[in-house]
């Protein structure tokens, strides 16, 4: 018996990085499969999305919370959220998506000091046409 997962092969790879996302790109309004590998060697992510405004910057966005250790302030509300992938793991995961602009940030905090991983860089953007 073979013990190899069989990945969906339309799934849009992500690469998690540190500190950023490779692969994000914008997408069809529906149902998106997302196969996620973290490719760092030391530190944990997550990719989570958040719905921005017409004209709004995922940077815009995340200026409005305080930027502390997790668990010390806020975080914006995110949905779709994968977390705590692990270095060298992969997951594969869907996300329904309506038509607008899409923020994906990595909320989980840097061991030292405790810095979202967001305020390191790790955030894009896309459009759901």
């Amino acid at each position: 018996e073979s013990s190899a997962v069989a990945w969906d092969s339309g799934a849009v790879e992500i690469g998690l990085l540190d500190f950023a996302f490779a692969g994000i790109k914008d997408l069809t309004a529906g149902r998106t499969t997302f196969h996620v590998v973290n490719k760092s060697d030391v530190q944990d992510h997550e990719m989570a999305f958040v719905r921005l405004e017409d004209g709004q910057s995922v940077g815009e966005l995340l200026g409005n919370y305080r930027v502390s250790p997790v668990g010390e302030g806020e975080s914006p509300e995110a949905f779709g959220r994968i977390g705590w992938v692990g270095p060298g793991q992969e997951v594969e995961y869907s996300v329904d998506f309506d038509a607008g602009r899409y923020g994906v940030i990595c909320l989980l905090p840097d061991s030292h000091p405790g810095t979202p991983h967001w305020n390191l860089g790790m955030l894009g953007e896309f459009t759901v046409e």
